[in-house]
């Protein structure tokens, strides 16, 4: 095993030489780019669904909780992570991405299509989840610390320019054809397996702990492990604890994006991608790889304590939107919040974990944290909306979560700033 592991190590090392990261970074953004385009899917799919299949509340809870409340199987996957082959991991996921959008492709009813799109938001199909072990793995193992930042901003930044033509597409697609979700499912499920294969190309060779049937049948041990790398890691738990306040005015947010667009705006399925998805992803471009650098030179617990600030804003500004345009510049305000929180959201826990070997494991429970509160605060959000009739309340309360979350980051980074003095000071 010893011999097995070093290796690998070597094997990884001699990646990371300037040509070996070049290599690894074209293969990253080009898997990037068709996953996000494919990943599109997830954020219009809620409004279709509300337009023209006519979807209950409790549909439209459904599917727009599906993709964050999967993630609370992030470390299962992560189990599994561990105990296959790069390869074979990726095949797994592949096929419970890939196989329901070709079915969902030919559904007329709109339940079966909610059930099979669970099964392929249970893959990772709208980005994260099972895929998170995967990336966590190459961001540790193939970029050195100082560039780490930027490689991510620069393969966001590619990756939010593939959501935004997925989205852009199928927005204008479905206004001349409600049934073009026959087609652009298809599409979807090649892309992922195109990304797939490109990232098979540049995973990093590791050790198994482990075999498949250990994974699958012990299924408590991810939970033990996930509660005792929380508990032992008391920076850790801040940062979880932040992302949390957070996930409360995130997630009542985004379960009320298309509520209010279809039913207090009247928007078409054109001017809805505009004005969220379009919007939203081209200012993440412009906005991801300075993020990287400004992450990199002043740290990332910064950097997101001031961009769940900026996302006080957000909720607010959707009390106020009242048209296409005043919905655009909220979504404008969103994402100038929402570049920091996106690279936090992956640089965060492989900054806290001790080692490459542990960074997949702590951004499987970060993930995992997701779920929970996407079972949580989502469907508090529609409750509210539902039973108020209207958006206001909901969404104060998520302007306040995005305050607390802000509060709670910026005593973490005074902490951290202290105990790095302190360190200093010793060693002198």
């Amino acid at each position: 095993m010893e011999d097995a592991n070093t290796k690998g190590q070597l094997e990884n090392a001699a990646r990371l030489d300037d040509e070996g990261v070049q290599r690894i970074l074209i293969s990253h953004i080009g898997a990037e780019v068709m996953r996000g385009a494919a990943a599109s899917v997830a954020l219009i799919l809620p409004f279709i669904a509300r337009r023209h299949f006519s979807a209950s509340n409790e549909q439209m809870f459904i599917l727009t909780a599906s993709m964050p409340v999967m993630q609370f199987f992030t470390i299962y996957w992560h189990r599994i992570f561990q105990c296959v082959s790069a390869r074979k991991y990726l095949t797994i996921i592949g096929i419970t991405m890939a196989i329901p959008l070709l079915i969902m492709s030919q559904m007329t009813m709109l339940n079966p299509i909610i059930v099979l799109w669970l099964v392929a938001a249970f893959g990772g199909a709208g980005g994260g989840g099972a895929m998170t072990p995967v990336m966590a793995s190459i961001l540790r193992t193939c970029y050195p610390e100082s560039l780490r930042g930027r490689a991510f901003g620069l393969v966001g930044a590619f990756r939010t320019g593939g959501v935004l033509v997925g989205g852009l597409s199928i927005g204008y697609w479905s206004e001349v054809d409600h049934t073009a979700y026959r087609y652009y499912l298809p599409i979807a499920a090649g892309l992922i397996v195109c990304a797939l294969i490109l990232y098979a190309r540049i995973a990093p060779i590791r050790v198994r702990t482990g075999t498949l049937k250990e994974a699958l049948s012990q299924w408590w041990k991810p939970i033990t492990e996930s509660l005792i790398v929380i508990r032992d890691d008391r920076n850790f738990r801040a940062y979880e604890a932040a992302y949390m306040l957070y996930g409360v005015g995130w997630m009542i947010s985004m379960a009320l994006l298309p509520l209010i667009g279809n039913d207090e705006l009247k928007l078409t399925d054109k001017e809805y991608s505009l004005a969220t998805i379009v919007a939203w992803q081209a200012m993440m471009i412009l906005m991801l790889f300075p993020a990287g650098r400004i992450s990199d030179r002043f740290g990332t617990v910064k950097m997101v304590s001031i961009a769940f600030l900026i996302l006080t804003i957000y909720p607010l500004m959707l009390t106020w939107a009242s048209s296409f345009e005043t919905l655009i510049a909220a979504t404008i305000v969103y994402s100038i919040g929402m570049v920091g929180v996106h690279l936090g959201w992956t640089l965060g826990p492989v900054y806290f974990a001790p080692n490459s070997e542990q960074a997949p494991r702590y951004l499987a429970v970060h993930a995992t944290l997701v779920g929970v509160r996407g079972i949580v605060f989502q469907g508090f959000g529609v409750l509210l909306y539902t039973i108020t009739g209207g958006s206001l309340i909901p969404l104060v309360i998520a302007s306040f979560g995005f305050l607390a979350a802000s509060i709670q980051m910026h005593r973490l980074g005074r902490r951290l700033a202290r105990d790095e003095r302190q360190s200093a000071a010793v060693q002198r």
